[in-house]
């Protein structure tokens, strides 16, 4: 092709035909601009498409993180709802409304939360690579929560921890058995001297804010498992 040109060119010069020389030239060049631009668009929809694999692929991986953290923290919610219900069946122990023997998972009152989603903490950017408007919205949005509900899983801890916990060794409420052999009786819970200090106001000041905590936690992690159901959809959506 190229040896066409120059032919072309050539012939054109050695008959002095300067006007149509300089159009052929004018031509030439016009396609050879066509051509670059072709073969740049053509790179450009190569790297696009190289781009949507990856991004693809990126989304998989971190659509099966999203689910993997899904059972984690559901077992977790169960366990607070477990907790939640624990401290409403004092409530009623405290009001007459049920019988002592009813209570259930008592030695839920000193356990803390333990939430760590991995989807997260393993893509910290993943917002920053997507290119689709709306996922990045999504995946903006459900960081924003699980920022907020970390400190709410935090604040949740460091009541159990730093009140909670001291609060039941002041009241005489933990049984402290053999710390040798690995004795399970350990700390275990004096559920009947509980229940017989129900009343007290320190008592009902601490289960009250044992509550609330435990409240705070449920209500934003419905908030969280609603935004995830956004996420993924929005997720399926740009992978499929």
């Amino acid at each position: 092709m190229i040896s066409l040109f120059r032919k072309i060119r050539q012939k054109l010069l050695e008959e002095n035909k300067i006007g149509n020389y300089i159009k052929y030239a004018i031509g030439e060049i016009f396609l050879v601009v066509i051509g670059i631009l072709i073969a740049l668009q053509v790179n450009n929809w190569n790297e696009q498409r190289i781009a949507m694999v990856k991004e693809k692929v990126l989304l998989t991986e971190f659509l099966e993180a999203v689910r993997a953290d899904s059972v984690e923290l559901d077992v977790m919610a169960a366990i607070m709802d477990s907790t939640f219900n624990m401290y409403a069946q004092l409530y009623m122990i405290a009001n007459n409304e049920l019988s002592p023997d009813s209570l259930s998972n008592i030695e839920l009152i000193r356990n803390s939360a333990n939430d760590r989603p991995i989807s997260k903490g393993n893509y910290p950017d993943l917002a920053s690579k997507v290119m689709d408007a709306n996922l990045k919205k999504r995946l903006f949005e459900y960081y924003r929560l699980l920022s907020i509900w970390e400190y709410v899983i935090e604040e949740y801890n460091r009541f159990i921890e730093d009140k909670m916990r001291p609060f039941l060794g002041e009241q005489k409420f933990l049984a402290y058995g053999s710390q040798h052999k690995g004795d399970i009786r350990l700390g275990k819970i004096e559920t009947a001297i509980l229940i017989n200090k129900l009343n007290e106001p320190e008592v009902q000041q601490m289960l009250f804010e044992a509550t609330q905590k435990t409240r705070n936690y449920l209500g934003f992690y419905d908030e969280v498992v609603a935004e995830r159901k956004n996420l993924v959809a929005e997720i399926k959506r740009v992978i499929r």
